[in-house]
């Protein structure tokens, strides 16, 4: 029931409601669990000729209350819309995600974010501590003004009043007259030795000041503050490439054995723009469903490889793919239709068997086939 609703693109037209001439296993009890399931005004949405796969997957999930798939669909549906350029007609485009996706939103969102939350903490401050984390925020985001500012502030009888007025003088010298090589080469020294000596904080804020944020970002995950390092990269004034380095190398850091977090690594390859290893990554987790689905997504929305239309004798559905994109789209619907073999939506699984082309998808009916009477063409 859950997948009759998400997908239908093996029929010619999408329909909660109609199952005549279907092959299906247990097709009664696939029709009571739309009933019990599917309220008529969802199934009047679903049914919309103008929904997209995305579209329809984001409401079942949001139907079943299943919280990572909302969060997958509903990024995959930003950044699929990002990448593509969409005629002015479309208004889908016009929504951007909200801050409680954190680091999943793009960087000048994420930034914008957290400009707001560092205004919000330099409103509210009412202790040194709290005026120091607000100096720290302004350091690394680049609002070097404020931050002098801050520092002018401490009280004279303050154990601090000394270093934050040479601080204060550092920060103000460096964002009037900028950064000379000696200067930049002795800073970065500096930063070296705070940071052997237990002044993480403190090094960063330095390698922020010179222009070395990506060498910030890289002290932090060597001391394994991946997610302060990942706030850095995105929250800062960087070029792409140093910023996706970055998240790169934390996507790595949770597919470890160790953390094992590789739900949270596929939202962040999306989130890079990265569909190709998102996909990769949920073939390799066995989501063969959400695999599935997520190429079709791409495929409705040119992204990844084109849409091609299928007949019984396609053999030429990945022919303008590098082989490596043709073994993994390969890949993801075999197993797809393996896994719509296996919840009895036969009619779907040939549909996808026939996606394969003659030689791979023959072969996948014959064994789907066996022992599966209802299976045979």
């Amino acid at each position: 029931a859950e997948y009759m609703g998400k997908n239908q693109s093996w029929r010619q037209k999408y329909s909660l409601t109609d199952f005549k001439n279907l092959n299906f296993k247990n097709s009664s009890r696939i029709e009571r669990c739309l009933s019990a399931n599917f309220e008529n005004n969802f199934i009047n949405s679903l049914e919309s000729e103008n929904l997209s796969t995305i579209q329809r997957c984001l409401i079942v999930a949001t139907l079943y209350g299943d919280l990572w798939e909302i969060r997958f669909w509903t990024i995959l549906w930003y950044f699929l819309h990002k990448h593509k350029s969409f005629d002015s007609q479309d208004t889908d485009v016009n929504f951007a995600l909200s801050p409680c996706y954190d680091y999943l939103v793009d960087a000048q969102s994420f930034r914008s974010s957290q400009l707001e939350h560092a205004a919000l903490l330099d409103s509210h401050r009412s202790n040194y501590t709290q005026t120091r984390r607000c100096i720290e925020t302004y350091v690394m985001l680049g609002l070097r003004e404020r931050a002098v500012q801050l520092l002018l502030e401490t009280e004279p009888n303050s154990d601090a009043f000394y270093t934050d007025c040479l601080s204060a003088c550092l920060v103000a010298n460096i964002s009037s007259a900028g950064v000379s090589q000696q200067f930049g080469s002795t800073a970065k020294l500096v930063a070296t030795h705070l940071i052997a000596n237990n002044r993480l904080s403190e090094g960063v804020q330095l390698l922020c000041m010179i222009g070395k944020t990506l060498d910030a970002c890289k002290y932090l995950m060597t001391y394994n503050k991946w997610q302060d390092a990942v706030w850095l990269a995105k929250a800062s004034v960087i070029e792409d490439t140093e910023r996706h380095e970055v998240v790169r190398r934390w996507i790595g850091r949770l597919c470890s054995s160790e953390i094992d977090r590789k739900d949270d690594a596929v939202l962040l390859w999306i989130s890079q723009g990265e569909f190709f290893h998102a996909l990769e990554l949920l073939v390799s987790m066995g989501y063969n469903d959400i695999a599935g689905l997520m190429l079709i997504a791409c495929r409705e929305m040119n992204v990844l490889c084109e849409t091609t239309a299928v007949t019984d004798d396609s053999n030429e559905e990945f022919s303008s793919l590098s082989s490596e994109e043709s073994v993994l789209y390969r890949a993801v619907f075999t197993n797809y239709a393996r896994y719509l073999h296996s919840v009895g939506l036969s009619d779907a699984s040939r549909y996808y068997c026939h996606v394969l082309g003659d030689l791979i998808g023959k072969d996948l009916i014959d064994e789907l086939t066996v022992n599966d009477d209802s299976f045979i063409m």
